[in-house]
């Protein structure tokens, strides 16, 4: 799969490893399937945020400009994440 250049492209990898596990799937054979592990764990957040409070994911999505770190925007909603 190729690199994830926008908080979309995180949240189809996150849900594309969530649809191996749960069609019976482990993790790991889930993880080698897609992308590795820890891309997965570090990019949680986004989709995380997504599903649980799609509002506030609206609005820091508007400030993720084309270029930018994916990876901070991760850690920005893993900071909204501890708030809620």
């Amino acid at each position: 799969m190729k690199k994830a250049r926008t908080p979309e492209d995180s949240i189809k990898r996150y849900h594309k490893v969530l649809q191996l596990v749960n069609g019976g799937f482990s993790k790991a054979e889930a993880y080698n399937m897609n992308v590795d592990r820890n891309t997965i764990v570090m990019q949680a957040p986004i989709a995380e945020l997504a599903f649980a409070n799609p509002e506030e994911y609206k609005a820091l999505r508007a400030t993720f400009k084309k270029g930018e770190s994916i990876q901070r925007f991760s850690d920005l909603d893993g900071a909204w994440l501890s708030l809620m």
